[in-house]
């Protein structure tokens, strides 16, 4: 048998590696969705130009 405190330690540890999963997860979302904004094919990469190299 355990005790009481321990077994408070337990559930509060499980509950912060539950919130740290979703907030990794909720990060990894938004870092996927930015890299999918920003994706650009190369062809129209090249045609577009900086202002510093005109």
């Amino acid at each position: 048998m355990t005790c009481q405190g321990c077994e408070a330690r337990r559930k509060w540890m499980k509950e912060q590696y539950e919130r740290s999963k979703e907030r990794m997860r909720l990060c990894i979302e938004q870092l996927t969705s930015k890299a999918n904004r920003t994706e650009q094919p190369a062809d129209s990469a090249k045609q577009s130009t900086h202002p510093d190299q005109q």
